[in-house]
């Protein structure tokens, strides 16, 4: 699920349950041969993968809603160097089909995501029908 080519398109990321079956994980091969190795990136569950602009991070969501950033190095082989847990992502908007609902600003420094509205009791749908009939009677309507 949620695959994902890495900035020079050499690697792909993607959730895999193939090791445990129950448990997520985020994994990169090399593209387009993908069935030559697999490395595992996320040690203990993940989702959401998504490279950095570089293409020397992996970033994913771990088991306990941390977003992650992994250090890779490509050379000679592909592998991680360091994972490091950045943040909770525990008050923002979760993946919908296994595609990340966040992103990385193009500089690099920053990641834009969602947080889920706030409903309040004072909150209210005001549905009006017929509105342009309602302005026109009002004379705010320019007639034609």
């Amino acid at each position: 699920m949620a695959p994902r080519l890495s900035p020079d398109g050499r690697w792909l990321a993607y959730v895999s349950i193939e090791t445990d079956g129950a448990k997520a994980e985020v994994v990169v091969t090399p593209f387009p041969n993908t069935t030559t190795s697999r490395v595992h990136v996320s040690v203990n569950g993940g989702v959401e993968p998504l490279w950095s602009r570089d293409g020397r991070e992996l970033f994913y969501q771990d088991i306990d809603g941390f977003l992650t950033s992994a250090r890779i190095e490509t050379a000679p082989d592909f592998r991680v160097v360091s994972r490091t847990r950045l943040f909770s992502r525990e008050s923002y908007t979760d993946a919908i089909f296994g595609s990340p609902f966040y992103d990385i600003s193009p500089d690099g420094k920053r990641f834009i995501m969602s947080r889920p509205a706030r409903s309040t009791n004072s909150e209210r749908l005001v549905v009006v029908l017929n509105w342009f009939d309602e302005l026109r009677a009002s004379g705010k309507a320019g007639s034609k």
